[in-house]
């Protein structure tokens, strides 16, 4: 992907102390002004998923498992079901959230 913007001129590459520096050409500056309602909706859309680092930790592995079952179990439901069962679906999950929350 970098040898990428570098063939399209978009980024040079330097190298410093034995690295390899990236640094942004204006044709980048530019491209990166065109796209940038994209940008700031990934952004976004990143800086949203910031509270989930926090607590991903070696500490919380063990639930991973547990976690990955109950949602694949949740949506599974959820394809087949009615909006009835869909509601039925969320006051499971809600309940499970709600006790998890009183620990």
């Amino acid at each position: 992907m970098l040898q990428q913007l570098e063939d399209e001129g978009l980024v040079k590459v330097e190298e410093e102390d034995g690295k390899k520096v990236y640094h942004m050409t204006k044709a980048g500056q530019e491209e990166l002004g065109r796209l940038e309602e994209d940008v700031d909706r990934i952004w976004k859309r990143a800086n949203g998923w910031k509270d989930w680092g926090v607590n991903m930790g070696p500490e919380t592995a063990e639930i991973w498992g547990s976690w990955g079952r109950l949602t694949k179990a949740a949506f599974r439901a959820a394809a087949k079901s009615d909006f009835e069962q869909t509601e039925k679906i969320r006051a499971v999950l809600d309940r499970a959230r709600k006790e998890l929350e009183s620990l």
